[in-house]
């Protein structure tokens, strides 16, 4: 029996050995898996730039890797796909739920079935996922809205939206030309009245001597030309007068015969003794009583210089003073100026010599003109804002230093950034004094400067033939704060067709903003519905207010951890947006030229 199984075995044993050399290599019967195997590609569904041979982990995020079908698999078939409708990339031949977000699958039309439906008359979509295209009218699988029919429409580019007459109209897209002209603005400030710093004088002891008297006796007092303010009592002008006595007596004493140079030399010495009496501020009527006068005088009144008001008072009676002791500060309120701050903004419309008009609360209903006479030349750094001076008449004195006042400052931007003044059509102005505008060319009767030319000042002056700036109205930019989109209409569409353009913009005025670059004039700019428009572009990710070029993939994958294989650079960027946001470029394009 034993005998009988070892023969059995021994037989099964050479059965099995013939059958396992006759048959065919097993990569002959493994090829056509083995090549599917070799051709199956891990990517990440957040990056699907990566491309790995293997499951595991995404190198950017961490999430695990899914398969990316191949060109056998339902993507490239006839078979139907289902997708996410928040992550487009996934593609799985059956439904379920998405293996990033968990929301379930809905089907996407095949590859067959898109181009017999792009080459239909007719395509259903969503309004609010653009990304739905379906053969016939329904439900959106998304958000359950009513599918809306696709007008077919000639390819644009990225930064070009064509859109249907019903859809220009209930887009409510409108458009104007833009056109060459004048612009004008309002610069509205807060300004405070002040003295005028060139109208103050200043009284200071002009000897040595201890004050006995003040006539002028507390600050705010008005004061006149040649009204008596104090009265000092000075040694020095008690030996000057002595000096003065000697002097005459010494020139009176010189007889006929005398030689002319001595009675000269003689002559010198008491006028330059009376001289000196009237530099110390005497007047001509004290010199001449200090001549006469045997014994001079204990006290000595002065008397004020200029009239004005006094708004500082230095000293008291009894006070000893040295030569150059403040005593007096008077300021002439005749003429006064209203300070106001300027922000950089309004700079552009402010010019030396323009006319201001303002108000203050204490005069009510009355509005009161200047022209401006200074402008800081450089920006506060505290306020970010340059003072601006204005001088103003003051006959009256109703306008206060103190007061504020509510400034108003018109201007009509012309070419070139100057500012149009019809009133100093040439006229000559001082450039130190702005209300002495002449009719001809001569000096300041102020100051004796040469008057200059109105244009010399930064004007412009009326003339048909000067050029003016390119302006579009106010609601046509789209502006955030770094770049400005303009949309513009192109001319001889078959159907509105509108072009995002990046402009260089201007000041901004009343009726308008004035375009240095990227424009031309007679082109139609879209003044309503232009956000509705830069929403459409965001949503096919398009150049738009908020994306300075189409977002495009990134050809270069990122390189992975040194443990993972690195994936080959795809040769062509795929179809699918990327979900990191794409940078913006390092130099802003030409404005006006299209990007390819």
């Amino acid at each position: 029996m034993a005998k009988v199984i070892g023969i059995a075995v021994a037989l099964l044993a050479v059965l099995g050995l013939g059958f396992w050399l006759g048959s065919p290599p097993a990569h002959e019967h493994e090829h056509p898996s083995g090549e599917a195997a070799a051709e199956a590609m891990w990517t990440c569904s957040m990056h699907p730039q990566i491309e790995l041979p293997e499951p595991g982990a995404c190198p950017i995020c961490g999430m695990d890797l899914i398969p990316r079908e191949t060109a056998s698999s339902p993507a490239a078939t006839n078979a139907d796909v289902w997708t996410c409708s928040m992550h487009p990339q996934i593609e799985l031949p059956e439904s379920g739920p998405c293996p990033v977000c968990g929301m379930d699958l809905i089907r996407r039309a095949s590859p067959a079935a898109t181009t017999a439906t792009s080459s239909s008359e007719e395509v259903w979509t969503c309004s609010m996922h653009p990304q739905i295209e379906l053969p016939e009218p329904g439900e959106c699988p998304i958000c359950g809205m009513d599918l809306i029919l696709r007008t077919p429409s000639a390819p644009t580019g990225d930064r070009e939206l064509t859109l249907s007459p019903e859809a220009a109209a209930l887009a409510r897209v409108r458009t104007t030309v833009a056109e060459h002209r004048a612009v004008h603005r309002s610069v509205r400030l807060v300004g405070e009245v002040a003295y005028d710093p060139t109208r103050l004088t200043d009284v200071t002891a002009h000897f040595a001597g201890r004050i006995e008297r003040l006539f002028v006796d507390y600050p705010g007092m008005p004061v006149r030309r040649g009204d008596h303010l104090y009265q000092i009592y000075s040694p020095d002008l008690i030996t000057a007068h002595e000096e003065l006595r000697a002097a005459r007596r010494a020139l009176g004493r010189l007889g006929e015969h005398a030689s002319p140079a001595v009675r000269a030399s003689a002559e010198r010495t008491v006028e330059a003794t009376r001289d000196r009496l009237r530099r110390w501020g005497l007047s001509k009527r004290q010199v001449e009583q200090l001549e006469t006068a045997r014994k001079a005088p204990e006290r000595m009144t002065i008397y004020a210089p200029d009239a004005g008001v006094v708004i500082e008072q230095a000293k008291l009676e009894g006070s000893y003073v040295e030569t150059g002791t403040l005593l007096y500060r008077i300021a002439d309120v005749d003429w006064v100026w209203v300070e106001a701050w300027a922000y950089e903004k309004h700079l552009p419309w402010i010019r030396f010599g323009q006319t201001v008009r303002f108000e203050v609360a204490a005069v009510p209903g009355r509005v009161f003109e200047g022209r401006v006479a200074y402008i800081d030349p450089f920006i506060d750094t505290t306020t970010r804002a340059a003072r601006v001076r204005v001088s103003v008449p003051n006959p009256d004195g109703l306008l206060k230093p103190g007061m504020f006042a509510r400034v108003v400052i018109e201007g009509a931007l012309g070419g070139e950034g100057r500012l149009m003044e019809p009133a100093l059509a040439g006229k000559w102005v001082c450039p130190m004094h702005p209300h002495v505008v002449e009719d001809a060319a001569g000096r300041c009767p102020v100051c004796g400067m040469r008057l200059v030319e109105a244009e010399a000042l930064g004007y412009q002056l009326p003339d048909p033939d000067a050029p003016l700036p390119l302006v579009v109205p106010r609601s046509a930019p789209l502006w955030t704060g770094e770049r400005a989109v303009l949309y513009v209409e192109i001319a001889d569409a078959v159907e509105p067709r509108y072009e995002a353009r990046e402009v260089v913009l201007g000041p901004e005025a009343i009726d308008g903003v004035v375009v240095r670059e990227g424009l031309r004039a007679g082109e139609r700019v879209v003044t309503e519905g232009n956000f509705k428009l830069d929403a459409s572009l965001q949503i096919r990710a398009g150049m738009s207010m908020m994306n300075p070029a189409a977002a495009q993939p990134s050809s270069q994958p990122a390189r992975p951890p040194a443990s993972q294989p690195t994936s080959q650079p795809a040769s062509q960027p795929t179809s699918q947006p990327t979900s990191h946001p794409v940078p913006a470029p390092t130099s802003r394009p030409v404005a006006g030229e299209a990007e390819q």
